[in-house]
Parts: structure tokens; sequence; C-alpha cells
């Protein structure tokens, strides 16, 4: 008999949420889409053991369906997107970067960067340039192994 607690219905719900927020970006409520994606991205973190070190163990842990590494960078871009016209979706934007980098520091450095390059993206737009240079040259100090070329990334290493 197994002494872990049944995740399923937390699994289900983070599931249900995903769904709701791709099918809410389908028809263009970004904002609808980013509020359900944060309560599944809460969710996800309450679901989750803390010795889990990267996304990619949480998807092999928690998920049915979704890929969640992809996941959480079509959601800091949706936050990034609707920042750019509410600083309360800036703000958890720059939280769920944090977040991801803290609670999972083995995550695959492509997805960590895609959620920085967002991150940087998402100042620029809000006019935030300093700011956005900062984060642009920390992704270089950081990640110095990948481009940025016409907002495409490539691997040295690939």
């Amino acid at each position: 008999m197994s002494t872990q607690p049944d995740r399923r219905p937390a699994v289900s719900r983070i599931n249900d949420l995903i769904d709701t927020g791709y099918r809410h970006v389908e028809s263009s409520r970004y904002r609808a889409a980013a509020d359900a994606w944060q309560e599944a991205w809460e969710a996800l973190k309450a679901a989750l053991p803390g010795h889990m070190r990267s996304i990619e163990d949480a998807t092999l842990a928690l998920s049915e369906k979704a890929i969640l590494s992809f996941w959480c960078q079509d959601f800091a871009d949706v936050l990034g997107r609707v920042g750019a016209f509410d600083e309360k979706y800036a703000r958890m934007q720059t939280v769920l970067v944090r977040e991801v980098f803290d609670r999972f520091p083995e995550t695959n450095r492509i997805v960590l960067f895609g959620l920085k390059l967002a991150e940087a993206r998402a100042c620029t737009t809000r006019g935030r340039h300093d700011l956005a240079g900062r984060l642009y040259e920390a992704l270089g100090r950081d990640f110095p192994g990948l481009l940025v070329l016409d907002g495409a990334r490539l691997d040295r290493h690939m």
C-alpha cells in the first residue's frame, strides 16, 4: 500500500485549467487564459512533492497529457501580453519566472532561457527598456551557449 496521497483529482483539475487557458488563447481571451493558468500554476505547486527539481520531472509525475515545459513558456508569454496593459499581470510574469527558476533549477536550460526571454520581451513592450536591457544582459551572461537571432532560439551545441 502506497503512503503517497492520491494526486489524480489535483492532476485532473490542473489539466482542465490548462486546457481552459488554451481555449481562451484560441479565442484571443488572454486575460481569461492568464487567470486560468495562474490557478493551474498554484494547484501544480501545491500538488508537487518538494523534491522535484525540474518541470520535466513534474510533467512525468503529474501531467496526463500536457507538456508542462511548453505550457510554462506559453503562460509566461500570455502574462507578458496581458502585462503590457495591466501591471498586475506583468508582476505575475516576474513571479512565475522567479518561481520556476527557484523551485525547478534543473529544468532544461532552453526552457529557462525561454522564460527569461519572454520576461525581457514583455519589459520592452511595456517601455521598460532599462529593465529589459538588464534582463537581456543577464540572458547573455547566464545562457552563453544560446543565441537570439530575430526571435529564434538556437543552441550552439545542437
